[in-house]
């Protein structure tokens, strides 16, 4: 019978960890750098938290109840204390594990001891926020997917980390876009139903994790039958089959000139603001800003980063090469 049962646990063990992954990946996208490993791992550490906190917890604590009250005998009082003492342990430990590994994922600028030591107060209620949230996407996300694909619509995803006071330059950005490519007169508003449930629970451990600091709510934006729903980690595009996929490009291509962070790194993340600055430099010469795009991209090239966070870093030096190109021409005809 071990070899059976040994089967069916790596089975289910393989089901959980591919749910999780598809949870995370439909929260935040296709996330580049390696981070999506990491997310998964922390929404997987949150998940647990909450089951052993919330499932385990409560059902050891009315067991210890009965016990002491004579209603229920515990079969080995060793054991049954053991067990207690580590569904303690996990409930006390896995919060500041959590924002450990987010410490020292370069998600933040460099490890700080320090920084982490004062955030193990609120790993409680990040743990609370990003376990309640995925728990909400494996219930939330597979009814609205249906829907949307009785309805013959699909849904793609643009992982971004909006800068601190910048979400309604993203909401803007996405409206105007939308009205160039559609034609049509965007419609702004909250985000309501069922898929904005997740990501109002979620927006604290985003905040704390990764240091996507957005108050505001999740805002939907409409033009004719295209939908784009748009909070601090994500944008996602929900439009007609044959018209998602370059929908969802031409927005990409708006923000890779936005000031949004399209990589989760820290490294990559100052690289991208260098770009932007160079962008929206009008006290430069168009060549002065050809060669200090040249340094940037050469700086990029020796970088210590992935490939993944590279093609997005080189797809937008191309994208400012094109401007600059474009204006040269301009000028020259």
């Amino acid at each position: 019978m071990a070899i059976p049962f040994f089967i069916i646990t790596r089975a289910l063990g393989r089901a959980a960890t591919f749910s999780l992954g598809w949870a995370t990946s439909l929260f935040f996208g296709q996330i580049p750098g390696g981070k999506e490993r990491v997310v998964s791992m922390l929404s997987a550490l949150a998940l647990a938290w909450l089951l052993i906190t919330y499932v385990g917890g409560g059902f050891a604590a009315a067991l210890l109840v009965l016990h002491a009250a004579g209603a229920v005998a515990l079969d080995d009082q060793t054991i049954g204390d053991g067990r207690m003492q580590a569904i303690g342990l996990g409930i006390i430990l896995l919060p500041p594990f959590i924002t450990f590994i987010a410490e020292t994922s370069d998600l933040n600028e460099e490890f700080s001891l320090i920084r982490w030591l004062k955030r193990a107060p609120t790993s409680y209620p990040v743990a609370l926020s990003l376990g309640a949230g995925v728990a909400l996407m494996l219930v939330i996300g597979p009814v609205v997917l249906l829907r949307r694909r009785r309805a013959g619509l699909r849904t793609h995803h643009i992982p971004v980390l909006v800068a601190d006071g910048r979400f309604h330059e993203l909401v803007d950005d996405i409206a105007d876009e939308l009205e160039r490519v559609t034609g049509r007169k965007p419609i702004v508003g909250a985000l309501a139903g069922l898929w904005a449930v997740p990501m109002h629970v979620m927006r604290y451990a985003g905040a704390c994790l990764f240091s996507s600091v957005v108050h505001d709510h999740p805002v939907i934006v409409v033009a004719g039958d295209v939908e784009v729903a748009a909070h601090a980690t994500d944008v996602n595009v929900t439009a007609p089959a044959k018209d998602a996929y370059w929908l969802r490009a031409a927005l990409y291509k708006r923000f890779g000139l936005g000031r949004m962070y399209l990589t989760w790194s820290a490294d990559t993340q100052a690289f991208e603001r260098r770009l932007w600055t160079l962008h929206l430099d009008d006290g430069s010469t168009k060549a002065e800003k050809r060669k200090r795009l040249d340094r940037l991209e050469h700086a990029i090239d020796r970088a210590a980063i992935g490939s993944d966070e590279w093609n997005v870093l080189y797809r937008v030096v191309l994208q400012l090469r094109e401007e600059l190109g474009a204006a040269r021409e301009e000028r020259s005809a």
